[in-house]
């Protein structure tokens, strides 16, 4: 199912792939409780934020990996960027 803005709020969808905790409540995505099985709920959900998110466990080094393996860069290109050549 593809949801959008005119469906719900950009928030619900961040609650929904658990970018954000929800306030109160929960909700289920195939039978996977977004407080108890976030892990589930995200094999079977995507969320494409139009801004990029930074991740606070990430090191620069490691988002500059995950965002050009998101948009499928060359590996070889990938590890000479991040081994800093």
């Amino acid at each position: 199912m593809l949801i959008g803005q005119k469906w719900c709020s950009i928030d619900s969808l961040f609650v929904l792939a658990g970018f954000i905790p929800p306030t109160s409540g929960t909700a289920t995505v195939n039978g996977c409780d977004i407080k108890t099985n976030i892990d589930g709920v995200r094999r079977s959900l995507g969320l494409c934020p139009q801004h990029d998110i930074l991740f606070d466990t990430l090191t620069v080094d490691e988002h500059l990996v995950f965002f050009a393996m998101v948009v499928l860069v060359d590996q070889i290109l990938i590890i000479h960027v991040s081994m800093g050549c």
